[in-house]
């Protein structure tokens, strides 16, 4: 049976951390690697909407995470319909630090994109290996 998580956040840095606290909820539904995948795809999504987009003191940002037998779906929300469809490609060496964060979501999950709406959603999926052994 699917195992769902759902929280809003406060658009506000500190949210990051405790975004990554509440996929605590669902740490023993899948193997490590693919825990692993998801905190670093959350708190990389998370962090894009608190710096590019252009939230009020009174904003918010949800996260949504489902875990089934097969993958991960994952969603980041906020109001404003704000967030652009990135075209997605490596920083360039001589370039500033930062801006490895898309580049970090595509290389990490199975599919992902952008639903733009009255507010906008940043989907994902991770693929989860069978943990029953078959087909090994």
């Amino acid at each position: 049976m699917p195992v769902e998580i759902c929280r809003r956040f406060d658009a506000e840095p500190g949210s990051v951390g405790e975004a990554r606290r509440l996929l605590l909820e669902v740490e023993d539904c899948m193997v490590p690697a693919a825990f692993e995948s998801l905190q670093l795809v959350v708190s990389e999504l998370v962090t894009n909407v608190i710096r590019h987009s252009r939230l009020g003191k009174e904003a918010w940002i949800g996260v949504r995470v489902t875990v089934s037998e097969a993958a991960v779906r994952g969603e980041i929300s906020e109001p404003t319909g704000g967030f652009e469809v990135p075209q997605v490609s490596a920083p360039a060496p001589d370039r500033a630090p930062g801006g490895w964060g898309l580049y970090l979501v595509d290389r990490s999950v199975d599919r992902w994109g952008v639903v733009r709406e009255e507010s906008s959603r940043v989907w994902f999926e991770i693929d989860l290996p069978d943990r029953t052994g078959e087909g090994s």
